[in-house]
Formats: structure tokens, sequence, C-alpha cells
């Protein structure tokens, strides 16, 4: 899986400047894509805080393609992604 949009850069922070309008993403989902809607009944509203503070903690790269810290921006799987105290929940 390779998404074409990426979680982090100006864009993404311009179009989801606030949690509330990253939560509706990711409530609703895509159509036409793979990103499903993560309903209630899917993640809860705690879990969900979880994912959207952890996205917010995604290093932002440059147009050169670093992080603000200057390394290269790095790629997770999906499992690693996902912060820990929401993996456990789930396991």
């Amino acid at each position: 899986m390779s998404p074409t949009k990426p979680l982090r850069g100006a864009g993404f922070r311009n179009r989801f400047s606030t949690d509330g309008a990253l939560a509706s993403l990711i409530r609703t989902g895509v159509k036409g894509t793979s990103m499903d809607a993560f309903r209630k009944d899917r993640l809860s509203d705690d879990q969900l805080s979880d994912i959207i503070a952890y996205i917010r903690t995604l290093p932002q790269p440059d147009s050169a393609g670093k992080s603000d810290s200057g390394n290269a921006v790095r790629t997770h799987s999906a499992k690693s992604a996902i912060p820990r105290a929401v993996q456990k929940k789930h396991m």
C-alpha cells in the first residue's frame, strides 16, 4: 500500500488544520479509495483521539523531502504507525 496523499506537509496541515476536520475524515472515509470509514462501532472516541494525536506528531517534511529535524522522512508499516496503546486494545 502506498498512499498518494501524505499525512504531513503543508497541504495536509492546511486541509486538516483542526482535529475535528481530521476526525471527520477518519469517521467518514474516502469513497472510491482504500480509506474505509471508521465509525464508532469500529473505533472508539478515545482510539480516534489517540490516532489523531499520533498523526500530529509525525515529522513535517520540507520541500526536499526531509523532516523538520533534517532527517529523511521515513515511512512506517501500518502496524508500527499505530500507537502501542491502540494496538494493545485490539490484540
